[in-house]
């Protein structure tokens, strides 16, 4: 699935926030948040582009993640109600 999705075309109109697994002993140090900025960052740099962020809330933990991800790039968000 990888290798296909690197074969697509591309578009970075949008960006969906997705899940993302952390093992215990590195949790809450920060790594995700700084990781997702880090690439948010870099697409909006190289593509010039503005994304829209698409969330769907599934865990309080991912909650907290997205409103931070969404707090410090000011992009526009879409997010699922359940």
């Amino acid at each position: 699935m990888f290798e296909k999705i690197k074969s697509s075309p591309r578009s970075f109109e949008t960006i969906y926030l997705c899940a993302a697994f952390i093992k215990a002993e590195f949790r809450k140090k920060g790594l995700v948040l700084e990781a997702s900025l880090k690439l948010i960052n870099q697409i909006i740099k190289q593509h010039k582009v503005k994304p829209v962020l698409f969330y769907w809330p599934y865990s309080e933990e991912g909650r907290k993640l997205a409103l931070k991800i969404i707090e410090q790039t000011n992009l526009k968000v879409e997010i699922k109600k359940n």
